[in-house]
């Protein structure tokens, strides 16, 4: 008899301990669960000028991504500065007086605009600046909670 017994408090401690598991399995942290609006990679970005519409060539960037079953994905690309990226990019004639807006497709938490000139960024700041004439190069560097993207375009001011 004292087998029979023994048997049922060791189904029963395995029982309780199989339910103690569950309940750890479920309560992960919450950095392990998905996340809301999660992507897989920078947001693109549009820019309009004016009636017109541009898009931006992507720069280098740092991306990263629950991948749902406890692990992360980090992408890390980089890419030739901004004047050799604006190289590959048509610049559109503007005006000093033209409106700009940037159009992200998920807004980032902040984000800085560089001018490039010679290599070297000349100017930073949280706005498009359109008071100096010639090819500008612009660099848009946005900071979400899952990384950061650069942005790179160049603006033929008149």
């Amino acid at each position: 008899m004292k087998p029979f017994y023994l048997l049922i408090i060791c189904c029963a401690f395995f029982f309780l301990i199989g339910c103690v598991e569950e309940t750890i399995a479920t309560d992960k942290p919450t950095h392990s669960n998905p996340k809301e609006n999660q992507l897989l990679e920078p947001p693109r970005l549009s820019i309009d000028i004016g009636n017109e519409s541009i898009s931006p060539i992507q720069g280098t960037y740092s991306w990263e991504y629950d991948n749902n079953d406890g692990t992360m994905t980090n992408t890390t690309v980089d890419k030739d500065g901004p004047p050799r990226l604006a190289k590959q990019f048509h610049s559109p004639n503007v005006t000093t007086n033209s409106e700009v807006t940037l159009n992200f497709d998920l807004e980032p938490n902040d984000y800085d605009v560089r001018i490039w000139k010679d290599d070297k960024v000349v100017s930073s700041s949280d706005s498009i600046d359109l008071t100096n004439k010639g090819e500008i190069i612009y660099e848009i560097i946005g900071y979400w909670d899952q990384g950061e993207a650069s942005y790179v375009f160049s603006l033929l001011i008149e």
